[in-house]
């Protein structure tokens, strides 16, 4: 799932890999109630809900992020 803004999330053997200003992060996730918490961080130092609009597409603050079946290398 990819937004221009921020970059994507790959959700994969149960972690989600992301880029957030400009650093790489990898972490661990559940779903709770419509939303993916992702761990922790030493930025955030709080959980980073993600909400669950339908299978294909996900919401974070304003930004909507929509499945792709496109590989990025």
């Amino acid at each position: 799932m990819a937004c221009e803004m921020i970059g994507q999330f790959e959700f994969k053997g149960g972690k989600c890999y992301f880029s957030m200003m400009g650093l790489e992060r990898r972490e661990g996730y559940e779903i709770d109630n419509g939303v993916i918490y992702l761990g922790s961080n030493e930025l955030t130092n709080s959980e980073i809900g993600l909400k669950i609009i339908d299978k294909n597409t996900i919401e974070y603050f304003d930004w909507i992020f929509k499945k792709s079946s496109e590989t990025i290398r």
